[in-house]
């Protein structure tokens, strides 16, 4: 399994186009954090590390909700 965000994007259906590029840029972000981690496929993504992602993206100013 591989990060295919196009397969996700179009999954999103008739969202917005500012929505999917939001989206893409987040997950962008999110792949370089994991790969960081050296977790170099989705599946190797549990909660805990979802959990530091959050965490992390705090230290940054962003809200949790984002």
């Amino acid at each position: 399994m591989t990060w295919d965000l196009d397969v996700f994007i179009r999954g999103l259906g008739t969202s917005s186009s500012h929505t999917a590029t939001a989206y893409r840029s987040d997950l962008n972000d999110f792949i370089a954090w994991c790969e960081r981690g050296q977790l170099h496929d989705p599946s190797q993504v549990q909660r805990a590390e979802l959990r530091r992602y959050v965490a992390f993206c705090t230290t940054k100013g962003l809200a949790p909700r984002t």
